[in-house]
């Protein structure tokens, strides 16, 4: 399953969605996205600017029109974990990306990222993850190093009737929870988060602030793909006292979830957080 969402329909979506419009996306096209930031003294976010158009005539809506919006930076994958890979296909950027999708719920396709050889270091290969400039969803570059694996069983299991037993024809690790969490912001919900202490019960505002940030609808029973029934609020405070968090951001707040309870994905959710300093200013 794809944790990260495909940036060109999720673009037209939010589109649609905050100047009530229906597009069809086969009458527009994007742009390549450029780098941009917001001027001195903005409350804005943003660190991309693309134009949208349509290539349809006969469309409803036609013309340009320039939106803002933010790309993620490839290397912070590489803050979150030590990236080692398995894949088939070990000798070039583009063999390597259904496994790269599967084994960290990322949503790369080859116009993301450029092809490029892969280098041999004896045991294993490094290969350079940089983004492509049409790429709409990512930034930067990321080397990362990859050995054989993460083989398909339907590829190599060719005789699947075993006494009348269907045999699995892939076994998928559940992505890191820290994957799907740490590049969001969950700023808007400062005034909560920081009132969450280590060790406090998990509440029915987490359900809420999560289901709003992510998109996907976050329960307190379960077993449910997105679940916080068991989970364990394991630190609150400083990103200065917690490892591989973003030090961007001033707070975080990390939740432990229950591998049963909790069923789309693993480990700790990083809820990075910061206060509204124009906000708080009265601006």
């Amino acid at each position: 399953m794809s944790l990260y969402k495909d940036p060109r329909s999720t673009l037209l979506s939010l589109v649609e969605k905050e100047n009530g419009l229906t597009l069809n996306p086969a009458d527009y096209d994007f742009t390549n996205p450029v780098a941009a930031e917001p001027p001195e003294g903005s409350t804005a976010s943003y660190n991309t600017r693309v134009t949208l158009a349509a290539n349809n005539p006969a469309a409803p809506y036609v013309g340009s029109v320039e939106i803002y919006y933010n790309r993620l930076d490839i290397a912070d994958l590489g803050r979150l974990a030590d990236i080692y890979l398995q894949s088939p296909n070990i000798t070039t950027t583009h063999g390597a990306i259904d496994s790269l999708n599967r084994r960290f719920g990322l949503n790369f396709r080859p116009e993301d990222l450029i092809d490029r050889p892969a280098v041999v270091n004896g045991e294993y290969n490094t290969l350079i993850l940089e983004a492509t400039v049409e790429s709409l969803g990512w930034f930067g570059a990321l080397n990362i190093n990859v050995t054989e694996g993460d083989l398909l069983l339907e590829n190599y299991v060719l005789e699947p009737m075993l006494g009348g037993l269907n045999y699995p024809t892939e076994s998928v690790d559940r992505p890191f929870a820290h994957f799907y969490s740490y590049w969001r912001d969950f700023s808007d919900d400062h005034t909560v988060l920081k009132l969450i202490q280590t060790g406090d019960p998990v509440g029915l505002d987490l359900l809420s602030i999560l289901t709003n940030v992510t998109g996907d609808e976050w329960v307190g029973g379960g077993p449910s793909p997105y679940s916080l029934k068991d989970a364990v609020i394991v630190y609150s405070g400083s990103t200065q006292g917690y490892l591989n968090t973003n030090l961007d951001y001033p707070m975080v707040l990390i939740i432990r979830l229950d591998p049963i309870q909790c069923t789309a994905i693993d480990g700790d959710l990083v809820l990075h957080h910061s206060d509204d300093i124009y906000a708080s200013l009265g601006i």
